[in-house]
């Protein structure tokens, strides 16, 4: 991963992470308000009120958009990805029951004192 792959995904990390902090500080904003606010009291009868609108409509369109720029901000993030590996590698593999053997016309990123496969990334 080049340095400008990692700070493309800390950016869309960092987006993410913003919007989950803000709606979880407004989800519990919300819920400490309606259980001060709304609590039984003597001589205080339930609001006959079944429906709010426009209210309702509001939350739609503020999740559809907050959906649509993670949505758009995802994408666009991966197509740079996508894009800076356009060229093929060829990687030729000789395998047995126990073990395998790669290699490659570009140098690994898989540091000679490796023993795991999972440790090591293939060459890009």
């Amino acid at each position: 991963m080049t340095a400008g792959t990692r700070q493309d995904f800390d950016g869309l990390f960092s987006l993410y992470l913003a919007i989950g902090i803000a709606v979880a500080l407004i989800v519990f904003a919300a819920v400490a308000f309606a259980l001060i606010r709304y609590r039984a009291r003597e001589g205080r009868s339930p609001s006959t009120r079944s429906e709010a609108n426009a209210l309702e409509i509001g939350a739609a369109v503020l999740i559809t958009a907050i959906v649509a720029l993670l949505v758009f901000r995802t994408f666009s993030t991966e197509a740079k990805e996508d894009d800076a590996s356009s060229k093929p590698v060829r990687i030729d593999v000789t395998a047995s029951q126990w073990s395998a053997t790669a290699t490659s016309r570009r140098p690994s990123r898989c540091p000679a004192t490796a023993r795991s496969p999972s440790r090591c990334a293939p060459p890009t």
